[in-house]
């Protein structure tokens, strides 16, 4: 998974996946800004897709 530090200032891609019981899936892509003070997450926001949420039958 990427990950983008500058001084204090850090870029995560995150990728998430979920499988629901009715066999649809979610798959989430996001990108979290962080800044960090010391050891410490300070702030935090989360950048994605609303339209990711929506789940999908799987395909095989």
């Amino acid at each position: 998974r990427p990950v983008f530090v500058n001084g204090d200032r850090v870029v995560i891609r995150w990728v998430f996946r979920f499988n629901w019981h009715d066999g649809t899936t979610t798959q989430m892509e996001e990108l979290a800004y962080q800044r960090w003070e010391g050891e410490r997450i300070a702030e935090e926001t989360f950048f994605y897709d609303p339209a990711q949420r929506v789940p999908k039958k799987l395909t095989t």
